[in-house]
C-alpha cells in the first residue's frame, strides 16, 4: 500500500487499517488522516533530551476544550514506540452524542458503557 503512494500524497485510512508502524512509514514522505482508536495511548513530551513522555488522558483533553481540539501529541500502544501526530477534533451536537451513546449501548449487548467511553463519544 505504501509503495503506491507518490511523495506528499494524502492517505486516508479507517480504524480497520490503523497501525502505528504503517502510519510512521507513511508519515516519512506523506500525510495521513485517520480516526483514533479509543485504546490508543496519548503522550506529550516532557524532555526531548532524555526522551521522557507523560501520558495524557483523552477525557481530560476533551473536558478542557470548549469546542475543538488541535494539538500535537504522540500516540502509541506502549512506552517504546511513539508516533508524533496532530490530534484534531470537535465536540458534537448533543443530539448526535445521544445517538452515538445509544448505538454503543446496543453494540455492548444492552449493557451500560463506561464513563470514559461515554465521554469520548462526545
Amino acid at each position: 500500500m505504501i509503495e503506491t503512494l507518490s511523495e506528499k500524497e494524502l492517505f486516508l485510512t479507517d480504524l480497520g487499517y490503523f497501525d502505528t508502524n504503517q502510519l510512521q512509514k507513511i508519515g516519512e514522505k506523506n500525510f495521513f488522516i485517520s480516526r483514533i482508536k479509543t485504546n490508543l495511548k496519548l503522550f506529550k513530551i516532557v524532555s526531548e533530551k532524555y526522551s521522557i513522555y507523560e501520558q495524557l488522558d483523552m477525557t481530560t483533553i476533551l473536558k478542557k476544550s470548549t469546542h475543538s481540539v488541535d494539538q500535537e501529541v504522540y500516540v502509541g500502544t506502549d512506552s517504546h514506540s511513539k508516533l508524533k501526530v496532530r490530534l484534531v477534533g470537535t465536540k458534537l451536537p448533543t443530539e448526535v452524542t445521544h445517538k452515538r451513546i445509544k448505538k454503543a449501548i446496543i453494540q455492548n449487548d444492552g449493557n451500560a458503557i463506561s464513563d470514559n467511553k461515554r465521554e469520548i463519544l462526545h
